[in-house]
């Protein structure tokens, strides 16, 4: 099981940010030209090159505090997150810890298609505070790395997924680039921290697959408290070549299976371009230090899973404290998965098997608690694995 001591090792490294936080902006101490009520009025007042406006609030003033922006004047403005205000005006903001949402002009009404805005957002690196809001999203985001979301909580930051053909939310590389990635290893875009929202996937609208998150040769990854719902076919979250991945605290639920194969909720998977064409070089890195920690995987296929057979076998995976209720088949699938634990988990309804090894050596499993009369089931080629009661 993990220890208190252990994942407080993790949470150390990746540190929460509270929502009394995420409202104090911590501005700097700048001279005040000039103080509006939203974003919108600045560009109804007399504007010059330098000058500092403050803003009372994007829409909630008792939420969103205050906002500093600079005044740029300039033709073509690229600095990240710059609104532009008039012909040839732009403001910037001023800002030291975290951003939100709505202040950066995120409709997050329901309604609005916020695509365009969110991937300007989200391309920069930066603290962002997802506001109680319901963003419609219509295409894939390119995460920029070093990139952190803090919502307001599962059931009041919610993004919902409407795209017909589009598999894949959200992706930390750019699509479709082969040599997107120099060099080997998990050198990748990384060092992520998502936590306290929803993800709508809406797989009744898509045609083939839809996925949540895929992570492709990087490391230091962690999503905290994030419900992945109504996604279809493939995996909600893609673990590839990853070094030093947290799932913690999520709920997986109600996955549509339209096609024959392996859909897992989370998958472990090694860098080939079968196994990951989003963007390349593909160097055949496998996953270590994986942690699946207090999540529950509820009508879905399979949890957990690695439906491959890399040469260098995936490393010290924890799948640790999780519920798996109502899977149409194995559980959790430790495929070519050494030197692993999966400790203190419970599975009830699984059609199939609980836990199945495939060519999978040196694991612990512990403290299971299973509805199954066999809950663990290996083939010849898996090996020195134990279960401990």
């Amino acid at each position: 099981m993990i220890t208190r001591r252990s994942l407080l090792s993790i949470l150390i490294t990746f540190p929460a940010i509270s929502k009394a936080t995420a409202f104090n902006f911590q501005l700097r101490d700048k001279h005040i030209d000039k103080t509006v009520n939203s974003v919108s009025d600045i560009k109804y007042i007399d504007l010059f090159d330098g000058m500092i406006v403050k803003t009372r609030g994007f829409y909630y003033p008792e939420k969103e505090s205050s906002m500093l922006y600079r005044v740029i004047f300039g033709k073509n403005v690229k600095i990240a997150h710059s609104i532009k205000v008039g012909r040839e005006i732009f403001i910037i903001p001023i800002y030291k810890d975290i951003i939100s949402f709505k202040q950066l002009g995120l409709k997050m009404d329901g309604h609005h298609d916020d695509t365009l805005t969110l991937r300007k957002i989200l391309a920069n690196e930066g603290q962002y505070y997802f506001n109680e809001g319901h963003l419609i999203v219509k295409n894939h985001i390119e995460l920029g790395p070093n990139v952190r979301i803090i919502g307001s909580g599962m059931a009041t930051s919610i993004i919902e997924y409407r795209n017909t053909k589009n598999s894949w939310l959200f992706v930390n590389g750019e699509r479709g680039n082969p040599n997107f990635i120099k060099r080997s290893g998990y050198n990748g875009r990384g060092k992520y921290f998502l936590s306290d929202f929803s993800i709508n996937l809406r797989g009744d609208l898509a045609e083939k697959s839809r996925s949540a998150m895929i992570f492709g040769r990087s490391k230091n990854v962690f999503l905290h408290n994030i419900h992945f719902y109504n996604g279809k076919n493939s995996h909600r979250i893609e673990c590839n070549a990853q070094e030093d991945f947290t799932v913690s605290n999520c709920i997986f639920s109600d996955t549509m299976i339209s096609q024959s194969g392996s859909h897992e909720e989370i998958n472990i998977d090694y860098n080939s371009k079968p196994g990951f064409p989003a963007y390349g070089n593909w160097d055949n890195s496998s996953c270590k230090r994986v942690n699946i920690l207090s999540c529950k995987f509820i009508n879905v296929q399979k949890g957990v899973a690695s439906h491959s057979n890399p040469e260098k076998h995936h490393q010290s995976i924890i799948i640790s404290d999780c519920l798996f209720k109502n899977t149409s088949s194995n559980a959790i699938q430790l495929q070519a998965i050494d030197n692993s634990v999966i400790d203190n988990c419970t599975f009830i309804d699984c059609k199939k098997t609980a836990i199945r090894l495939i060519n999978a050596h040196g694991n612990t499993i512990k403290n299971i608690h299973s509805d199954q009369a066999v809950s663990v089931k290996s083939d010849r080629k898996s090996t020195n694995n134990h279960l401990l009661k």
